[in-house]
């Protein structure tokens, strides 16, 4: 939005790294079995897309080593990989959990390869933002204190309830995605902060892919303004 379509936003809050796990086909036991099949994607340009070409390029191949095919959103991806159309994929909660139900298999968690990333943000127009500070900064508050009260353990059945609820999944796949969304090394950031060396690797990653190198050696400032985050803790 800020480099291609010239908007003035800026991220404001962060959350979570994307939850994502690489699904294959039960027959595939390792990387190099990924030779030759069908990677499927939502569109070849999205973020989850790029890093599975990053992550099979640490492990030795290039993008003419498999094929891809796009078939779009997350549960169109299940839907391929159960139909047997795709090979492989990237799946976020709680579709990876999904597809472990229905027999497919988790090859790697790409954090284990790529490192930190950031994925889940929310951003606004800066014009906006500056006008509606009180707004904003009440907004952020409360998103923080509601992350707070469900990743406290003791409102554990509760937040299990509400994501049971809300997303309408069954409660076991709900307890699975919380013990995944709790996780104090790999769940929620703390207080949903966002992760900068998590965002410079989102930023090389699109650069290296996409051939538009971004500005400079931080994110600060052209993508990010904590300002309005940093008022929002204080007032907690």
């Amino acid at each position: 939005m800020v480099d291609i379509a010239g908007q003035d936003v800026a991220i404001v809050v962060g959350l979570d790294h994307g939850f994502n796990k690489l699904i294959v086909q039960p027959d595939i036991t390792s990387y190099e079995e990924l030779r030759g099949r069908i990677f499927g994607v939502d569109a070849v340009d999205t973020a989850f897309a790029i890093v599975v070409y990053e992550i099979l390029k640490r492990k030795g191949m290039k993008q003419t080593d498999y094929k891809i095919e796009s078939v779009g959103a997350t549960r169109f991806r299940l839907d391929a990989l159960k139909q047997k159309k795709v090979d492989f994929a990237m799946l976020n909660l709680p579709f990876n959990l999904f597809a472990q139900r229905a027999g497919l298999k988790v090859l790697d968690d790409p954090t284990n390869v790529i490192g930190a990333y950031q994925s889940t943000g929310g951003f606004v127009k800066r014009g906006w933002a500056e006008k509606n500070r009180d707004a904003l900064t009440q907004y952020i508050a409360a998103y923080i204190e509601g992350l707070r009260w469900s990743m406290d353990p003791k409102n554990r059945s509760a937040a299990i309830e509400l994501l049971t609820q809300r997303m309408d999944i069954e409660t076991d796949i709900a307890e699975q995605c919380f013990h995944q969304i709790s996780d104090p090394k790999a769940g929620f950031a703390k207080d949903a902060k966002i992760d900068l060396a998590g965002m410079e690797n989102v930023l090389a990653l699109r650069a290296g892919y996409s051939g538009k190198p971004h500005a400079g050696t931080t994110s600060t400032g052209r993508y990010v303004d904590e300002s309005f985050y940093n008022d929002a803790l204080a007032a907690l």
